[in-house]
């Protein structure tokens, strides 16, 4: 699958530790590999071609479109409270 992230995201995964950005890498990996979302674990469907992406206690927007998906921004960022 294809996968871009929004750049407004990566300004805000700067503000999280390096273990944070390094589970998110490894969703990233995953998410380019796979043929559906819903098969990585932490991705749940919530409607029509939108997903939720949760690392530990924050969550992250995902579209899909056909096979293109966009990794957008937090909806929850545990490390901005």
């Amino acid at each position: 699958m294809e996968v871009r992230i929004d750049a407004g995201l990566f300004e805000q995964l700067k503000k999280c530790p390096v273990s944070f950005q390094n589970e998110f890498r490894k969703v990233y990996q995953l998410l380019k590999a796979a043929d559906k979302p819903t098969e990585i674990k932490g991705i749940l469907y919530l409607r029509k071609n939108c997903y939720k992406i949760t690392i530990r206690n924050s969550r992250i927007i995902l579209k899909i479109d056909e096979k293109k998906a966009l990794i957008g921004l937090f909806l929850y960022n545990e490390f901005l409270v």
